[in-house]
């Protein structure tokens, strides 16, 4: 026999949830740490000073991307338990054969 066709909301909870708590791990790494990188005269310095700024923009995107996915997560769990209690009312509408 095999498992019961289904989506668990529960699971899809979750998932919601882990990917909003990594969208605020994301806006809580620490950038300033490449710009106070202190010395003169070295491009490779320069490099790690210029790194906070594009930095940001990508963990910014990233952590925006998480929580678009969160809200269209929590959207299909809304979406399939109100389809699926419309469904089995009209399964259960069905008269017996």
């Amino acid at each position: 026999m095999s498992d019961e066709f289904g989506v668990r909301t529960e699971e899809l909870a979750a998932i919601s949830k882990t990917w909003l708590g990594e969208t605020l791990h994301i806006n809580d790494m620490p950038w300033t740490s490449f710009q106070d990188a202190s010395g003169s005269g070295s491009e490779v310095l320069a490099a790690i000073r210029d790194t906070a700024s594009p930095g940001i923009k990508a963990m910014s995107s990233i952590a925006r991307r998480f929580s678009d996915m969160a809200g269209l997560v929590d959207t299909f769990a809304t979406n399939v338990t109100a389809q699926d209690e419309k469904t089995a009312t009209s399964l259960d509408a069905l008269k017996p054969r």
